[in-house]
């Protein structure tokens, strides 16, 4: 590792931020990460660690596992470490208390273009608005949530077929490049910051689960990007014969017709047709409650629903 490279302590969970990790500790001195807490999880209520942790502890790298980000002993620790930038992604709102700690500031990876879609479901919203370009963004972190001045910004075209993987994907990739270029910026007193336009804001709210149920008295392409907006997870869900099935992958056309809304109309082509009010949706892969994820032409081996009709319940 060069000497003239910041040192930079690391926030974040996912594997979002895990993948964003691994690319910069390839070029930069991560002098600690910070995650969360193991936490128990499925039916056996085993603890399950962070992708970021797991990682850490792979690569020798000092790893803080921590909840209560105002913990005394824990900020001590931090500032001892005297580090020059924090870097979040994908991880919570920092607490003043650490804010105040590297030498030159704190910068995030945001996944849209700011000031759009600030808060903690960008990606989602993007696809649930149908949104044809989207972004990532790099800004170093005020008081207030996304409104830091921008560092970085990059463009990412969104593809109709891609689904939140897909798109999140191709943000991981962009990501990870703006971000390291703006620690080079940063680090060198060579950024040209923006200051946000608040009047061009726009809100990306965590995601309800209400929000996940597929309404089929709503557009078939709002339906369309609903079930892209959550796979493959959750997974957009509707009910068919009082069992929850979970769509993942469909495509659509727009038609006048005179069939009742929601019914199966044809398993043609090996797709399962569905009306909706202004067009038909033609799903290629779902999951019926208890089962594996299968495509429509698995499931018609299994079950005849032609002429069956998807419901709220």
């Amino acid at each position: 590792m060069p000497k003239d490279v910041p040192k930079i302590i690391f926030f974040g969970n996912t594997h979002f931020s895990c993948f964003v990790l691994k690319k910069l500790s390839q070029f930069f001195n991560i002098l600690a990460v910070v995650t969360n807490e193991p936490k128990p999880m499925g039916r056996g209520r085993i603890n399950s660690i962070t992708p970021v942790h797991d990682f850490s502890k792979k690569n020798n790298i000092t790893l803080f596992n921590i909840d209560d980000l105002n913990d005394k002993l824990f900020l001590n620790e931090l500032e001892n470490l005297n580090a020059d930038l924090y870097i979040v992604v994908a991880y919570r709102i920092l607490p003043d208390s650490i804010l105040k700690l590297p030498i030159i500031g704190s910068i995030n990876l945001h996944t849209s273009l700011l000031p759009k879609y600030r808060g903690a479901a960008p990606i989602q919203r993007a696809l649930l608005n149908g949104d044809k370009e989207t972004g990532v963004s790099t800004f170093l972190i005020d008081k207030k949530v996304d409104t830091g001045k921008i560092i970085l910004q990059k463009t990412i075209q969104i593809d109709d077929s891609d689904n939140f993987e897909d798109l999140e994907l191709k943000m991981m990739n962009e990501g990870s490049t703006i971000l390291q270029n703006s620690i080079d910026l940063i680090y060198n007193n060579k950024a040209q910051l923006i200051t946000q336009d608040d009047t061009l804001a726009t809100k990306a709210p965590k995601i309800k689960k209400e929000e996940i149920q597929i309404n089929w008295n709503e557009s078939v392409n709002v339906i369309q990007n609903k079930i892209r907006a959550f796979s493959p997870s959750p997974g957009a869900y509707t009910f068919l014969k009082r069992k929850r099935i979970k769509i993942f992958s469909s495509s659509f056309r727009l038609l006048n017709h005179r069939y009742p809304i929601s019914s199966v109309i044809s398993v043609e082509d090996k797709l399962i047709h569905v009306a909706c009010k202004d067009g038909i949706l033609m799903i290629n892969s779902l999951q019926l409650e208890g089962k594996k994820i299968m495509s429509s032409e698995e499931f018609l081996r299994g079950y005849n629903i032609l002429g069956e009709s998807f419901s709220d319940e």
